[in-house]
């Protein structure tokens, strides 16, 4: 399964649950899992099809993805703050 790194986003962005913490739901596995399952629908064309291993296969992909995107972009935004901070001394 091809994972479009740039859906992912959107797809997470699109759900406060999984990534809001002022979210009431936020802290509320039920809910995120169900987020994340919603997702899994929409980037498996044929999650329908899928066995119960191919679809915890999948979202543990997905997710792993999104984790890696997330852990990517923070370490960016540090690595831009301490070249800034250079920039004033």
């Amino acid at each position: 399964m091809k994972i479009d790194t740039e859906r992912v986003i959107i797809e997470v962005h699109l759900r406060p649950v999984l990534w809001d913490k002022r979210n009431e739901l936020y802290k509320n596995r039920d809910a995120r899992e169900a987020a994340w399952r919603d997702i899994l629908k929409e980037l498996a064309p044929n999650y329908e099809n899928l066995s119960e291993e191919e679809r915890k296969e999948a979202d543990k992909k997905i997710q792993q993805r999104w984790r890696t995107a997330r852990d990517t972009y923070q370490k960016d935004k540090i690595s831009e703050k301490k070249s800034a901070i250079r920039l004033w001394e």
